[in-house]
């Protein structure tokens, strides 16, 4: 065969090929780049004290195996530091602990940065509450407002009064008896009652008992009740939405409502008896990633009632008795991915009631 004959098939094959690849286009796609690590954190918000360390617990997932090399971006309110650089395998569910020690008190939005040997970056937001070493204020009827102790600590007759002097990170322990007062705590605070049978908060039949005005607030161990009874009335108020609040160990009781959450996330409500108020036990509304779990929560209109866009909360281990409703999602709300699991429900009229559009989990 000679060469002219050679040019002329490889010709017609090069056409041939040109005209093929008309009729049946291809395109070479690049290798996929790996997919976003999980990270999963507990136990938010993170709190501790000036000049000692936070430790942020997490879990990475994501992965059949995590690739070697992550490196871990921690940014915080006034720098960065580069903690973590991780070599070898990891399963998924490979738990991780980080601290950091700050030298000034405050509210701190951290940015938790992963970056896979790909690229591949996620990216997640947490909260941390730094205190200051401040003292404790000691609240009693029987002290004489603003006096201070032989150690240290201040006392007050009445708790505004002391809210009012605090600063974020501050301690406020309220000793036996019945304080009928409406209360605003607008700081990063601890609210402690000596005891939840003999420490009240007693609103008088008026507006709400306890008003939520900052983050991170914590309150325990007091009977709060008799609030107004307006529809927004409660005997804990979280209606402006500041995240990251527990209420533990309270009785509520006597209020319209017991406790109202509207646009915050991350509360707890915990090991509280919550009875007899004349509108709900718990009212949750466009509200996420809360947790309701081992509450009493008995003899409400409804127990708790869902409204809005309320999604990612858990609710378990609670007992719901002799309520008209135990469990009620307003109809056709957006209330989604909410998981109900071994709850106990006991002579409600109806125990449970989904009207939202779909997606919540019941285990019961």
């Amino acid at each position: 065969m000679n060469s002219r004959n050679i040019r002329h098939k490889l010709l017609c094959l090069y056409l041939f090929i040109i005209l093929l690849s008309s009729f049946f286009p291809f395109t070479i796609y690049p290798q996929a780049a790996d997919p976003p690590v999980a990270v999963t954190f507990y136990n938010t918000p993170y709190i501790g004290v000036v000049g000692q360390g936070i430790s942020f617990h997490f879990i990475l997932g994501g992965f059949h195996e995590l690739p070697t090399d992550f490196d871990y971006n921690i940014t915080y309110g006034d720098g960065q530091w580069t903690y973590y650089q991780l070599d070898g395998y990891a399963y998924p569910e490979y738990e991780q602990s980080i601290s950091h020690v700050y030298d000034t008190y405050g509210n701190f939005s951290v940015t938790f940065n992963v970056t896979a040997n790909s690229n591949s970056d996620t990216t997640v937001y947490i909260f941390a509450l730094v205190m200051s070493p401040t003292p404790t204020m000691n609240i009693s009827r029987d002290f004489t407002q603003g006096e201070t102790d032989h150690f240290g600590e201040w006392n007050f007759s009445a708790i505004q009064d002391a809210i009012n002097e605090t600063r974020d990170g501050g301690y406020l322990y309220v000793y036996a008896g019945e304080y009928h007062e409406h209360l605003t705590v607008n700081k990063s605070v601890t609210l402690r009652g000596e005891n939840s049978s003999n420490t009240t908060l007693h609103g008088d039949g008026q507006g709400s008992v306890v008003t939520i005005d900052a983050l991170a607030i914590n309150i325990s161990h007091f009977t709060i009740m008799a609030s107004g009874t307006h529809t927004d009335d409660a005997g804990v108020n979280n209606n402006q939405g500041f995240d990251f609040c527990t209420i533990d160990r309270t009785i509520m009781k006597e209020n319209h409502h017991g406790i109202s959450l509207s646009w915050c996330d991350s509360s707890i409500i915990t090991n509280n008896l919550i009875f007899n108020n004349s509108g709900c036990g718990i009212v949750i509304n466009n509200s996420t990633y809360s947790r309701v779990y081992y509450n009493q929560i008995v003899n409400n209109s409804k127990g708790i009632f869902f409204n809005g866009g309320s999604t990612s909360t858990d609710i378990f281990n609670n007992l719901f008795s002799m309520n008209t409703y135990g469990v009620y999602l307003f109809p056709q709300c957006d209330s989604q991915n909410n998981r109900f699991s071994l709850n106990n429900f006991q002579e409600n009229t109806v125990n449970a009631f989904d009207g939202a559009d779909g997606g919540n989990t019941w285990y019961y």
